[in-house]
């Protein structure tokens, strides 16, 4: 898996679903790269890749001109933690997000050719749009042309974060006890151009898969997380007596962009076996 929110919530969800028949081995090849083993009559791995922005980063300013930091993003580079390993997968789950809301200056073909938020003179801030299409585009593209052939690409589209009463670090909170009813939350704002944009994307890549060995699958999980606000951690995320005592000192912002474990994202679970189910059994036909 590659991104932010399928390495944090997701991934500790499948890890969790299979450490109820086996024991993994893990190994850590780097601080962006953990391996899960599962050895015996399994021979099952999954590989977690940390890469939030998909492509090539980098960390120019811990502070920045929102205080979240400011990045270099290479908007034509998968990362390099994850894309040479592609050939060797048969499932590969691409997602990313929220990562994007932070300041970054955007290269193409190594060259500077706008930003996201960094409110510099003379260079054109092109939207945090612009920087998750061409990041979603790049990452798709690395899949489609990896050379290794019947690999299953599934791209997971935008966990809406649920802040109300204010923003993440003004006081917003999510403390619903119930999800919403059909058609009483709709998707908005920049998480709605998300969406759309990596649908599209999706399509794009589809079709330039056609007729090769790569299958593209799309995981929309965005309409059903939309109504369940009442799932995320809120002020419990990695609570600890000393979390308690920091408060004194720092401020501990509300979490309602990742989900409790387990809880509402074990659906996710489902529709993931489901779609790679489908898949088996189409492989197993075709060759029986």
């Amino acid at each position: 898996s590659d991104g932010q929110k399928w390495a944090s919530s997701k991934g500790c969800d499948v890890l969790l679903a299979g450490l109820q028949v086996a024991k993994p081995t893990t190994s850590w090849p780097s601080s962006e790269h953990t391996v899960y083993h599962y050895g015996g009559g399994y021979n099952f791995t999954v590989l977690n890749f940390w890469a939030p922005f998909l492509v090539r980063s980098e960390l120019v300013d811990a502070d920045g001109p929102a205080h979240t930091g400011l990045w270099n993003l290479y908007l034509d580079e998968p990362a390099a933690v994850w894309a040479p390993h592609v050939p060797a997968f048969d499932y590969a789950v691409v997602s990313a997000s929220s990562w994007f809301y932070r300041p970054s200056m955007l290269y193409e073909a190594g060259r500077l050719v706008g930003c996201h938020h960094c409110l510099l003179p003379n260079v054109t801030d092109l939207t945090l749009r612009y920087a998750l299409r061409m990041a979603t585009r790049a990452a798709l593209r690395a899949v489609v042309s990896s050379d290794g052939g019947g690999v299953t690409a599934v791209l997971r589209t935008v966990s809406p974060s649920q802040y109300e009463g204010g923003e993440w670090n003004k006081d917003g909170n999510c403390v619903r006890t119930r999800p919403y009813r059909r058609g009483e939350k709709t998707l908005q704002g920049f998480e709605l151009d998300f969406h759309t944009l990596q649908v599209e994307e999706f399509e794009a890549a589809k079709r330039a898969a056609s007729g090769g060995g790569v299958r593209m699958m799309l995981m929309d999980t965005t309409e059903a997380m939309i109504r369940r606000a009442d799932a995320h951690p809120s002020r419990y995320r990695g609570w600890t007596r000393r979390k308690e005592w920091m408060k004194e000192y720092f401020t501990i912002f509300n979490d309602c962009v990742h989900w409790c474990v387990p809880g509402a994202i074990d659906a996710w679970n489902d529709m993931l076996s489901h779609m790679l189910l489908t898949v088996s059994v189409t492989r197993w036909t075709q060759h029986n």
